[in-house]
Parts: structure tokens; C-alpha cells; sequence
């Protein structure tokens, strides 16, 4: 069951907005199955008071979980924020301008300077077992703060991997291939999830 409530009239936004995407994209090949949308219609200023009620939604396919290219940057930017908020992490300069420019200019290589600080790992060269099987749990701590906030679309989605221009090396190479392939993904729900 997703996090939010679909009232008809939300329903009837919805399917008219996929509707008109699948119309407007069958030309360039969009498919039915080859595309999930959420929505969350916005209706007016958030209020604490009310933070607690399920808001309005709609989702084709929002449980499906897709490579979510830079769509995972958000995801980075909420857990270095939570690494700071508890003191995991010690705010400077370069984390301001990395966090900035990773939104901003949607860059690969300030991202990856995130996940560094927010894991504490580095990649590079290969590692023996022991040292491959901690680092790894290492990484891993992104997934585990997501899942940590006890929504079920976290359940689905992966957000360890770093972002690559081209190809993956060394232990970035192997632990993206580990359990045959363990590339980010998300699915529509967990990105619009609040």
C-alpha cells in the first residue's frame, strides 16, 4: 500500500497526465511498461500541524524499481544532511561546495566526493575479502538509514553506488556486479516519498 491516498479526482489527474505522456512519447518509443510515475499533487503551503495526515496521490507502476541516474543525487543529499544533523560528519567548505554542485550542476564527480564522506570510504584498487567485506559494509550505510526510516518504499531501492562518467575500476567494479548486478535503483514511490 503506498504512503498516500488516491481519491478519484486525483485518479483522473493521474491517468490523464500518463495518458498524455504515453501519447505525446510513443513516437520516441516510450512504452507503457517502460515508464512509472507518481504524483503528488501540491495544493498548498506544507503545515506541521497537519504533518502527520497521508497526503493525495496517484502511481502507475510506482513500486517498479528503475535505474534512477541522477534522480539518486536527492537521495545523497538527504543522508549527508542526516549524517551532519547527528554530528557523523563535520561540515566544511568542500562538503558545502561537493553537496552544492551535486544538485546544482548534477555533478558525478561532487557526488562521489559525498558518498565518500557520508560512508567514509574511498574506491580505487581491489581488496582482499576481509577488507572488500567491510568496506562494503561500509557503503552500505545509505541503504541502512533509508530503511532505518521505516518506509516501506525504501524497502526496494538501492542508493551505494557511486555515479560513473564511463566505466567502473577496481572495487567499484566488483561490488556493483555483486548478486549479479547491484546498481542503484529506486522506484517512483520512494523518490516522491516526503
Amino acid at each position: 500500500m503506498p504512503f498516500f491516498d488516491t481519491p478519484p479526482e486525483t485518479e483522473a489527474i493521474g491517468t490523464k497526465l500518463l495518458q498524455w505522456t504515453l501519447e505525446r512519447f510513443r513516437a520516441d518509443g516510450l512504452e507503457a511498461d517502460s515508464v512509472a510515475l507518481t504524483l503528488l499533487p501540491f495544493s498548498g503551503p506544507l503545515r506541521p500541524d497537519i504533518a502527520a495526515e497521508r497526503p493525495v496521490g496517484f502511481a502507475y507502476r510506482g513500486e517498479v524499481p528503475f535505474y534512477p541516474c541522477s534522480v539518486v543525487k536527492a537521495f545523497y543529499l538527504a543522508a549527508a544532511q542526516a549524517r551532519l544533523e547527528a554530528g557523523a560528519l563535520t561540515d566544511h567548505a568542500e562538503l558545502d561546495r561537493a553537496m552544492r554542485d551535486m544538485i546544482r550542476w548534477s555533478s558525478n564527480t561532487a557526488t562521489n566526493y559525498v558518498i565518500d564522506l557520508v560512508t567514509g570510504t574511498t574506491g580505487d584498487t581491489l581488496l582482499d575479502e576481509p577488507q572488500m567485506r567491510e568496506w562494503v559494509e561500509h557503503r552500505q550505510w545509505v541503504n541502512r538509514y533509508f530503511r532505518g526510516l521505516g518506509w516501506p518504499e525504501a524497502e526496494a531501492i538501492n542508493v551505494c553506488q557511486k555515479l560513473m562518467d564511463d566505466d567502473r575500476y577496481g572495487r567499484e567494479k566488483s561490488f556493483v556486479r555483486m548478486g549479479g548486478n547491484n546498481h542503484n535503483r529506486l522506484t517512483a514511490n520512494a523518490a516522491a516519498r516526503r
